[in-house]
């Protein structure tokens, strides 16, 4: 069977702010935590460890539809910059900030 997949993002944010973060069917919720160093790449290579390391996803899809997925959600973040300087006072937190997405795949007939 084959198999369209889209990555979106929901937010950034502690993990006690996610909302409905359960995973639907034919869904998978993705996550990258974030630290004092966390560039846009690292961020993208944790999200695409996050799904990649998962059983959810059908076997039909491969691991580069996956990690396109990722990349196509993330395109438009720097890489050499920190993620999110606003989110400093957070990283003190007991439970870092994370970068949340979602990967959904849909059978194509």
């Amino acid at each position: 069977m084959k198999y369209d997949l889209e990555c979106h993002y929901i937010g950034t944010m502690l993990p006690c702010y996610l909302q409905d973060h359960h995973n639907r069917e034919s869904e998978l919720l993705i996550a990258a935590l974030l630290g004092p160093d966390t560039t846009g790449i690292s961020v993208c290579a944790d999200l695409m460890d996050s799904a990649l390391s998962s059983d959810s996803i059908p076997e039909e899809i491969s691991d580069d539809a996956v990690r396109n997925a990722v990349v196509n959600m993330w395109v438009d973040t720097p890489g050499n910059t920190p993620f999110d300087g606003n989110l400093q006072a957070c990283l003190d937190e007991d439970e870092p900030p994370s970068v949340w997405a979602y990967l959904k795949w849909t059978p194509v007939e």
